[in-house]
């Protein structure tokens, strides 16, 4: 029986959180592997090992928000405690390790043990930011940074610190595999200070059963459209962006608007949807209820400029839904031909692609049907990504001499 222990900031909360989640289900499922979620701060679920206290998080983070230490000092250690918990398993498996729960310093208790880690978004490899954006600086050392709003924020520029930090603890670590979920992810961690490392693209797998076409697809009336962040406020999600093309529709009648994630404020809806029928559904974590909505629903819009993965696109296709998102690699190596297409923040086109969709599928030409979308969807499953993550532990243990 391998024991494995995974690190996460939250459990069931946000892509990573989920993730972790339905991995260690599956893990304790299987029967060789006894698979146990420590978290960085406890939401609710009584089964968990909390490694802090809720409140540190609101103290860790104004300690980085204000002095620019993100995960270099935290006031109160969990090194001994985290130390006696580490030893009892056989394999650490690293998510998210940012989030104001985890002090670098932490690794040094894990160079002499197989860890797996993946890669999530992109913190490991940055001086502080978990998406760059459009900065370069972590190929070669941060510094000087254009992105200190950015998660986890900051008022003082330490980047170029906390990269040569990370990579001093990062490097210390002789039994590792890191994790990618997708090919994209890994090209560029493959430019980072960890590209020499071994690095394996392991895809997220959903609970395929748990989606399904619950409805025949409503092609004479409206055309619905889904809009999902569960910050809606975040830049990368493109909220303002999909907001401002709505104003490039014409018939704006033809068009019913549902949201999904925190909601909008007043005046963003007076300006941009008073000619608009929409609904905001606030968070959405039943699986059911969620399907059945990407379901209902026609086009799910997904603007984000920065994802490792796009785990919503897969959901919205396991539920015949089609997706409209940008042409950039990580959406297409995913979609492939599935999706359709748009250039980047480019509000006009993305109009002209929505009423071309109003148009193909009220006269019944999308050149996909809903099956279609779903049969490509189901190559992303769960079995595949445990049997991948089994092969890993045990190549780690065999390199270790253990089990």
């Amino acid at each position: 029986m391998i024991k494995v222990l995974h690190l996460n900031t939250w459990y069931g909360k946000g892509g990573a959180a989920n993730s972790t989640r339905e991995l260690n289900k599956l893990l304790n499922q299987n029967g060789n592997i006894s698979s146990k979620v420590v978290v960085g701060f406890n939401n609710s679920d009584e089964s968990l090992l909390k490694l802090n206290r809720n409140y540190e998080r609101y103290l860790n983070a104004a300690i980085t928000k204000y002095t620019g230490y993100d995960s270099i000092w935290y006031p109160f250690s969990k090194s001994k405690s985290l130390e006696k918990l580490i030893d009892k398993y056989d394999v650490i498996h690293l998510h998210n390790i940012h989030g104001y729960y985890f002090q670098l310093k932490y690794l040094e208790l894990l160079k002499d043990k197989p860890v797996v880690w993946t890669i999530r978004d992109f913190w490991p490899i940055t001086g502080g930011c978990a998406f760059f954006n459009d900065c370069n600086k972590w190929v070669t050392g941060c510094g000087k940074c254009p992105y200190l709003n950015a998660y986890p924020a900051t008022k003082i520029d330490r980047t170029a610190f906390h990269f040569e930090q990370k990579q001093r603890y990062i490097n210390q670590l002789k039994n590792v595999e890191f994790v990618t979920i997708s090919d994209w992810a890994k090209s560029v961690v493959r430019k980072s200070m960890i590209g020499h490392k071994n690095i394996t693209t392991i895809y997220n797998g959903l609970d395929v059963d748990a989606y399904k076409i619950h409805y025949v697809k409503d092609q004479g009336s409206k055309t619905k459209l889904l809009f999902i962040a569960s910050k809606l406020s975040s830049p990368r999600k493109g909220l303002l962006v999909f907001l401002k093309s709505l104003q490039e529709i014409k018939n704006k009648s033809h068009y019913e608007l549902f949201f999904i994630g925190e909601k909008m404020p007043k005046d963003l809806k007076d300006t941009y949807l008073r000619d608009f029928d929409f609904k905001e559904l606030g968070y959405v974590s039943n699986t059911d209820k969620l399907s059945k909505i990407y379901s209902e629903c026609n086009l799910f819009v997904n603007l984000s400029t920065a994802e490792t993965f796009g785990r919503t696109n897969i959901e919205a296709m396991l539920s015949g839904t089609h997706v409209l998102t940008y042409d950039i690699p990580i959406m297409k190596e995913i979609l492939q031909d599935k999706g359709i297409y748009v250039q980047e923040k480019s509000s006009k086109e993305i109009a002209k692609a929505i009423e071309s969709f109003h148009i193909d599928q009220h006269e019944k030409k999308l050149k996909y049907t809903s099956q279609a979308l779903r049969e490509h969807a189901l190559t992303f499953s769960q079995q595949k990504m445990v049997k991948a993550y089994e092969r890993i532990y045990s190549k780690l243990l065999n390199n270790s001499g253990g089990k």
